[in-house]
């Protein structure tokens, strides 16, 4: 490992120890101006839940490090430990004011997993229940009973079952809907834990209501600040790219309106893009996205793009060599322009940029090339990069090649499919297209397996329909 990796994993480090400490210290310090009263027992209770917070994100801190977050690992350690400080208020306000039964206890996890990942959201999950057990423990005015420690342990359980029965595809209105099916399960159990101490019927009922009503909050709190964070923190939770795939997207039925070549290929290029991505365990929505918007820089001159030229003309023709490659290139930087001066999240904006890299633009360099005495210089012949900076990026340079390639040709064979997508990539490969992102050879192979099959099932023949003879 260099030098400047260590540096760079110490100042990490650092930063993460920094963030820890000061968080720790702000619940502790609410903690003691909550259930202080002079008394050794509220101390105590303080001091235990110091130690305890610490340990927890000690551990927390180690998990998101091996995790590995890649670019954004600071965005999303800041955005997990503000979701546990928000819900550690919450429950400590919930605990002092009215009782344990008020604590909405999923609000964590269902917060975390829909703006971060489940694995954060577990971890998250059983930190808030060390937060609420010890202060719980170190509240004085409370005589600590079995049942409520139950009850504890099984809305810890209810967040956890709240985690794994969310899918990453699912829209709010379903998110809403299976967390109040949990959230009801849970408060028959904590009702049915109750009877540990031996309660009357009323107030099991009156547990239940609480129960219910502190998980209704809960959904209710998750909704109102879920975006609040999406746009804080400018993340791309799938509700955000969900918004950005509808046809509803007013820039998605401009390029329709003026560029309609362009918005069919990047309706192809999505299709595969998606199957890529899923293939090799990246964000299938954010590829879906990105697919859409990244020929959007073509909207300026579209008839200067082949898909677009639908009576014959070709005003490439009228042009030097010069003109017509600074004509296509400067599409990558408009549309990354424009992504950007239109709120688009910068992972989108950037695929725009980087999806041809610094790529040679051969049709005008080898036509150029014929008719010059000499040798060219290929670099007056190519995109303006930069390289793609993540595997997105990669899979659209990929996939948008390819799907050009194979629009163009003529018998869709499955050996001719596979022919072009291994030219493509080799050359990519060859012109070190890949050397900026983090994609491997497993990755690229799983790529053209995926191309092949998808590309195959596309272009399948038909059978051709006899002619009716005339009588």
């Amino acid at each position: 490992m260099t030098l400047k990796k260590v540096l760079d994993k110490a100042k990490k480090y650092l930063v993460t120890v920094i963030m820890l400490a000061a968080l720790a210290a702000a619940i502790s310090l609410f903690i003691m101006a909550m259930t202080f009263d002079g008394t050794a027992v509220a101390l105590r209770g303080i001091s235990v839940f110091s130690v305890w917070s610490i340990i927890y994100l000690l551990l927390i801190m180690q998990y998101v490090y091996l995790l590995n977050i890649k670019q954004n690992d600071r965005t999303t350690i800041f955005v997990e430990y503000t979701i546990l400080f928000i819900a550690s208020v919450l429950c400590i306000v919930c605990l002092k004011l009215f009782n344990i039964y008020t604590i909405p206890f999923t609000l964590a996890a269902l917060l975390t997993v829909t703006l971060l990942n489940k694995r954060i959201a577990i971890i998250n999950n059983l930190i808030l229940a060390g937060i609420v057990i010890v202060s719980y423990l170190s509240n004085p005015i409370y005589a600590q009973s079995a049942s409520e420690i139950v009850i504890i342990i099984v809305r810890m359980c209810g967040g956890l079952l709240v985690v794994f029965a969310i899918k990453s595809e699912y829209n709010r209105i379903q998110i809403i809907g299976i967390s109040s099916l949990i959230g009801a399960g849970v408060a028959v159990f904590s009702m049915l834990a109750a009877l540990l101490n031996y309660r009357a019927f009323i107030d099991l009922i009156i547990i239940w209501a609480w129960v219910i009503a502190s998980e209704a909050a809960g959904i209710l709190i998750v909704l109102c600040l879920s975006p609040i964070l999406e746009w804080v923190f400018r993340l791309n939770t799938n509700f955000r790219l969900f918004e950005y795939i509808s046809f509803d997207q007013p820039l998605l039925k401009e390029m329709n309106a003026r560029a309609p070549g362009t918005f069919n290929h990047s309706l192809s290029v999505s299709y595969l893009a998606e199957r890529c991505a899923y293939a090799i365990g990246e964000n299938v929505n954010l590829a879906k996205a990105a697919a859409y918007y990244h020929d959007v820089g073509k909207m300026q001159n579209p008839e200067y793009f082949v898909e677009n030229q639908m009576d014959g003309y070709n005003p490439h023709d009228d042009l030097i060599f010069e003109a017509s490659v600074n004509m296509i290139t400067r599409h990558t930087e408009i549309g990354y322009q424009m992504l950007l001066s239109r709120g688009f999240p910068k992972e989108i904006a950037n695929v725009a940029r980087e999806h041809h890299g610094d790529s040679p633009l051969n049709y005008f360099y080898i036509k150029a090339q014929n008719i010059t005495e000499g040798d060219l210089d290929s670099g007056d012949y190519r995109y303006n990069g930069p390289r793609p900076s993540s595997k997105i990026s990669a899979i659209i340079m990929i996939v948008d090649a390819v799907e050009a390639a194979t629009r163009a040709m003529g018998a869709h064979t499955k050996e001719k499919i596979i022919q072009i997508i291994e030219s493509i990539i080799n050359d990519k490969l060859k012109y070190k297209q890949f050397d900026e992102c983090d994609i491997t050879l497993k990755n690229l192979a799983e790529i053209k397996s995926v191309l092949a099959t998808a590309l195959e099932g596309q272009y399948h023949t038909r059978i051709m329909y006899p002619e009716k003879k005339e009588s």
